[in-house]
């Protein structure tokens, strides 16, 4: 059985689904609950372009493994691409929860940050500005200093106070800048974002002062 995953895989991988889901379509009448299969074929039929039918094998799976938390994250995926946008909700947040449970788990709090960055762009859809508000504060929170989350960091930043400003709260987006500059003064981030806001605003010495403070943090590094 293994072997003809591995065959199945391998025409996945080389975006050849249909010789794929004749495979995985063997396999499954061998054994209806192989997740192994059901897996390949949900992304069998991503591939070509049927999410209904990729959700329905993906809820097989997680039936016999509710807390895999890559899967659900992959079926909360698929419900958003289908603007499904409670079902994607539910399932990104039960993401978050598994991570909780798990904070030794790196897989898990990987997902658990995909779904936060999932969940911003729902919310921002529905207009739940405040919800998608706190999803980016709390994966600031997380990547804090962290060595080689710069530019994650750097992109979440971006979106906080893009969201902000979209808002017309330019007021609110300096203090954030001004709170976490003062958080985490090991990061140029912040003193540049806030640069940046005071520019807009014809701040210019203010505005030079903070591009000075991100020389200064930097010239430590």
């Amino acid at each position: 059985l293994e072997a003809q995953r591995e065959i199945a895989r391998s025409l996945l991988n080389r975006r050849k689904p249909v010789e794929a889901e004749a495979v995985l379509n063997d396999l499954l009448k061998l054994d209806q609950g192989d997740t192994a299969a059901l897996m390949l074929r949900a992304e069998m039929w991503q591939q070509r372009g049927n999410l209904e039918k990729a959700v329905e094998d993906l809820s097989l799976v997680l039936a016999a493994r509710p807390q895999d938390a890559g899967v659900r994250f992959v079926r909360g995926d698929h419900y958003g691409r289908l603007r499904r946008y409670d079902s994607a909700k539910e399932d990104l947040i039960k993401v978050k929860v598994l991570a909780q449970e798990r904070p030794d788990d790196k897989s898990a709090q990987d997902y658990a940050m995909e779904a936060r960055s999932r969940l911003v762009s729902l919310y921002e859809i529905q207009d739940q500005n405040d919800l998608a508000e706190v999803e980016l504060r709390e994966m600031l929170e997380w990547y804090g200093e962290k060595p080689g989350t710069e530019l994650f960091r750097q992109r979440t930043a971006d979106r906080l106070i893009a969201l902000l400003l979209r808002n017309n709260r330019a007021a609110k987006a300096e203090e954030v800048c001004a709170a976490y500059m003062a958080k985490f003064p090991r990061s140029a981030d912040w003193p540049i974002k806030l640069g940046e806001l005071l520019l807009k605003r014809e701040q210019y010495a203010a505005a030079a002062e903070r591009f000075q403070d991100a020389m200064k943090v930097a010239e430590k590094e």
